[in-house]
């Protein structure tokens, strides 16, 4: 299946066995045009190093209403290079410091 021209994704309310986000999760979808994906509600409990990397053109994010529980280092968003919006409430316990989100300087909406 060729998903080049993908532009939006949701997986809300998908409990499809995404506990851990890698950087391979999404590698197949490296060469789409994917600007907006929705994992709200989706039984995520951790993001690991350039978790969405090969997502380049990402533009929207929603992770909310997951079980996220751990201290973003900033190194779980590297790569998403035109980023504007992350939506992340709604979760167990995210620690956030000053480097959370110095990978995404195209980052406007949190």
């Amino acid at each position: 299946i060729c998903l080049i021209g993908l532009k939006y994704l949701s997986l809300c309310n998908c409990e499809v066995g995404l506990k851990t986000i890698k950087n391979t999760t999404f590698s197949s979808l490296g060469d789409s045009s994917l600007i907006s994906l929705n994992l709200t509600k989706s039984g995520i409990s951790k993001l690991e190093s350039g978790a969405f990397s090969s997502l380049k053109h990402l533009e929207i994010l929603e992770l909310g209403r997951n079980k996220i529980d751990q201290e973003l280092t900033g190194d779980e968003l590297k790569g998403l290079d035109s980023i504007q919006k992350i939506y992340i409430s709604y979760n167990i316990r995210l620690i956030l410091n000053s480097d959370s989100f110095r990978f995404v300087p195209s980052l406007k909406t949190l």
